[in-house]
């Protein structure tokens, strides 16, 4: 696979060791604040895993920390990425890398999901979901800019999310089409989550176990494959 033409640019004092680190606990912190802010809290829970851990640390952890606090930051996306310090070019492959997450079926379910239990209403969540995605592909683009298969098929994930979120956005505004499959969708990794208190995997089996045939088991499936086969492609 080709890869984006911004890895050359990458500082040879940021590894693939802080980014994998900073990856695994710049969203840890959602599970104590559900806000923009999270990710201070994750930064004080990657500390402490490291104060009970002393022996996993790593080099230059105060950087890892930094990016990690500011993975949201999107303001460092108007930057010249070459001309970034080490720590602010981990901060925004770290930025980036979170942006891709919000692509695909898997971007579809965590919108949904966050949007939720920061107390929006479905009905108005896919206009919120649309504009806070077309930056995050904006930036990301701003980043790579290219053509390279890596950029190709991450602009497909994000156009298949904006297509369900537009296709969401006009069950939802037509009352005359009843229960459409995006509502469908929506409606169950709501009441799974916010009713039951299931995790993704618990709402998976769930709506599998329930599900026979038609495009939102379809999703569902899609859903459980992305997530156990995540794409290897990397900046």
């Amino acid at each position: 696979m080709v890869q984006p033409s911004v890895s050359p640019d990458i500082n040879p004092a940021i590894s693939a060791e802080h980014l994998l680190i900073a990856s695994l606990f710049h969203d840890t912190g959602l599970t104590i604040d559900n806000s923009e802010e999270h990710g201070f809290v994750s930064v004080e829970i990657c500390k402490e895993f490291f104060n009970q851990n002393p022996n996993l640390k790593t080099d230059n952890l105060d950087m890892v920390n930094f990016a990690i606090e500011h993975h949201d930051d999107k303001s460092l996306q108007l930057k010249d990425f070459k001309d970034l310090s080490p720590a602010l070019q981990l901060t925004r492959l770290l930025s980036t890398s979170d942006d891709l997450d919000a692509f695909g079926i898997i971007g579809v379910y965590r919108y949904i999901e966050i949007y939720s239990l920061r107390g929006n209403v479905l009905e108005v969540i896919p206009q919120k979901v649309l504009t806070n995605m077309a930056n995050r592909f904006d930036n990301f683009i701003k980043l790579v800019n290219d053509n390279s298969n890596f950029t190709q098929y991450h602009t497909k994930r994000y156009h298949d999310a904006v297509c369900f979120f537009k296709n969401l956005d006009c069950e939802l505004k037509d009352k005359t089409i009843g229960l459409g499959n995006h509502v469908y969708f929506a409606e169950s990794i709501i009441h799974n989550i916010i009713e039951k208190g299931y995790s993704t995997k618990q709402t998976i089996d769930n709506e599998l176990n329930v599900l026979h045939e038609g495009q939102v088991l379809d999703w569902f499936n899609q859903l459980k494959n992305e997530i156990e086969h995540p794409h290897t492609a990397l900046l």
